[in-house]
This record gives C-alpha cells, sequence and structure tokens, in this order.
C-alpha cells in the first residue's frame, strides 16, 4: 500500500494519530434575585419585581494532543473517509442573559 492510496483510503497506521481528548462543550450559569434581592438592591422603587441574569459559553476549551484544530474529525461522506483537513475550528462564544419581571 502506497502513500497516495492511504491518504485516499485511510488505510494503515500511516494516518492514524491519537485523537483522545477532554472537552468542556457547554457550561452555564444562571443567578436568579428573587424579591428580597431586588429590594436590598434598591430596585424594587423602578418597579422591578425579580431579575435573572445568566451567561453561557460554547467550546470553552479542548485538551488533546491531536495535530488538528479539532478531535472530533468530520467524515466526508462522498469518500467515506475520517478526514479533518481543510475545516474550520469550532468557534468559542460566550451568550449573556438578563431577563426582568416588573
Amino acid at each position: 500500500v502506497n502513500y497516495s492510496q492511504q491518504a485516499t483510503q485511510g488505510d494503515g497506521s500511516y494516518t492514524v494519530h491519537d485523537a483522545s481528548f477532554l472537552k468542556l462543550s457547554t457550561l452555564s450559569a444562571t443567578y436568579q434575585m428573587n424579591q428580597a434581592a431586588v429590594e436590598r438592591l434598591g430596585l424594587a422603587r423602578i418597579g422591578l419585581k425579580s431579575a435573572t441574569i445568566g451567561l453561557i459559553a460554547r467550546n470553552v476549551f479542548t485538551l488533546s494532543h491531536y495535530s488538528s484544530w479539532d478531535p472530533e474529525a468530520a467524515v466526508n461522506l462522498s469518500t467515506r473517509v475520517n478526514s479533518d483537513a481543510g475545516g474550520y475550528p469550532p468557534t468559542r462564544n460566550i451568550t449573556a442573559e438578563i431577563s426582568v419581571t416588573f
């Protein structure tokens, strides 16, 4: 089996990499202020009854010795080869949430 066949067909150990990893995919935290907390902060005078504040983080981190962007490689369905060549790394994003009740 030559290199060309191994690269396109995935045969042999030449194209196999250690893709073990530890990943924190999603992390969320919320804090809900009840009526007593709202009154303590002086927000009841504007008519606020309760509030919820939250953060959601996605693709927080990936720990791996894998040589490419992401050890969760994609499968090319047309060739049925496991390959992550040409893909983009997963984006990290953080979303904030504020919900209030008057």
